[in-house]
Formats: C-alpha cells, sequence, structure tokens
C-alpha cells in the first residue's frame, strides 16, 4: 500500500486576535498525528500533512474554539507549488443545482381575458330634468 503524499497546506483561520490565540493554535496542531506545523500567525497556520491530516488539522483548530478551512493555495513538501480545493470537514454539497445545467425557474403569468359576450355595456349617466 502506497503512502499519502504530504503536501505544505495552508489553513484559514478565523477568530484569532493575538498571541494568545496562536498558542493556542499551535497547541491544538501539536496534538494532530502526521501534521508538522511550520508556523502559525493570527489568521493562518502552514503545515506539512496528507489530505487526512489536513482534515484532522481542521478539525482540531475548529475544537480550540476558532474556525479553520483549508485555503486554496497549497505546495508539496519540495516546494512545488499546486492548487487544490479548499474544504472543510463539514462541508456538504449544495442542495441548489448551479451553472448552465441548471433550470432556470419557470415564470408563472395569469391573463385574464373577457368574453366580449358577457359583458356589460358602459352604463350611461342619467340625465336630471330640468
Amino acid at each position: 500500500m502506497e503512502a499519502a503524499m504530504k503536501t505544505i497546506r495552508n489553513l484559514e483561520i478565523d477568530g484569532m486576535s493575538g498571541d494568545a490565540c496562536v498558542q493556542k493554535v499551535n497547541t491544538a496542531l501539536k496534538g494532530v498525528p502526521n501534521v508538522t506545523t511550520t508556523a502559525v500567525k493570527v489568521g493562518s497556520a502552514t503545515i506539512t500533512a496528507d489530505q487526512a491530516g489536513s482534515t484532522a488539522a481542521v478539525v482540531a483548530v475548529n475544537g480550540a474554539g476558532y474556525k479553520a478551512r483549508e485555503s486554496l493555495r497549497t505546495g508539496s513538501a519540495n516546494g512545488t507549488p499546486h492548487t487544490t480545493p479548499a474544504q472543510t470537514p463539514s462541508q456538504t454539497p449544495s442542495q441548489t443545482p448551479t451553472g448552465k445545467n441548471a433550470a432556470a425557474p419557470t415564470p408563472t403569468t395569469s391573463k385574464v381575458t373577457e368574453d366580449p359576450s358577457t359583458s356589460a355595456a358602459p352604463a350611461t349617466p342619467a340625465v336630471a330634468a330640468v
């Protein structure tokens, strides 16, 4: 069985505001097996991990009270950049179809037509006799 390839991955982290947050995220990431933390700063972390490790790192950071997700830009462990889709473990596909194959809503209109045989002639105003 082939081992999963470890790559450099960037996590975007919402809710961090200072050094105490950086320490808390560092501590959370240290407990994740098969993940090496390269750098943590307010708003982000750089790790080296395979996809399973990256997912576990996101879960660990979220468990520490922050909102983490893998950013779009990552690189291989040897420094070669590549792009992967951003994801969070709780992401699910949208239930609403989108794109060119999505069906457009059908407009509903109601047109009222009058039957000339049933319409009454306009009333003639009464003229008072003088």
